[in-house]
């Protein structure tokens, strides 16, 4: 992870102005959209097809995350990923996942495998300027999951869930950033099924 940083720190450098900017505009952009989907999906779910959000969370967080709000984000981020190439010339290929359950640890699948096209967005708009501007490399990723557990917490509130289930939601991603720093430490590099299985158990909350 150390080595990644400094390699984005030396990358950024030779990035002029006039190409970055527009990549971290059109990133923010991104997420704003990615979060717009997101109410959209949840309020959609809710008022037009009846989930009552305080008995069905957990059907409504299934459904709207598999069957409307990936379909819609992945649209959504080719349009702006287009757009970005307009300015800057730079376009990059990202798929959905990448078989997240065979991660053999918690950073593999958050940072490699799970929602890359999420993953991705966090690097461009999150990652990257933080590296640009010398932020500890602990910070930035707890940055990006505290970002990410708003992304799922702020449109369970608007539609009137319970603040229980909302700060939940969040707290979830920051107690994942904690077992991710954790890792780095302590975790061994080679798998294990006892380890996979954990891991399973962990993430489980993540698909409904």
């Amino acid at each position: 992870s150390i080595q990644l940083w400094a390699h984005s720190c030396d990358d950024l450098r030779k990035v002029p102005s006039s190409v970055f900017l527009p990549m971290l505009l059109g990133g923010w952009a991104k997420w704003g959209g990615c979060l717009a989907m997101e109410w959209i999906a949840v309020s959609y779910v809710e008022h037009e097809l009846g989930f009552d959000v305080r008995a069905d969370l957990p059907a409504l967080m299934c459904l709207y995350h598999f069957s409307m709000v990936y379909p819609m984000i992945s649209c959504l981020y080719l349009g702006c990923e287009v757009l970005v190439w307009s300015l800057t010339g730079c376009m990059t290929s990202t798929t959905a996942g990448d078989f997240p359950l065979i991660s053999a640890t918690m950073r593999e699948f958050w940072g490699r495998r799970y929602n890359q096209v999420i993953s991705h967005l966090c690097r461009t708009v999150i990652f990257h300027p933080c590296a640009s501007l010398g932020v500890p490399l602990p910070l930035t990723t707890l940055l990006i999951f505290s970002c990410t557990g708003l992304l799922h917490a702020v449109p369970t509130a608007l539609v009137g869930a319970p603040p229980l289930e909302v700060f939940g939601q969040f707290f979830f991603f920051v107690i994942h950033w904690a077992i991710c720093a954790a890792e780095s430490a302590i975790a061994p590099k080679s798998r294990s099924p006892l380890r996979t299985v954990a891991l399973f158990v962990m993430v489980y909350p993540v698909f409904g």
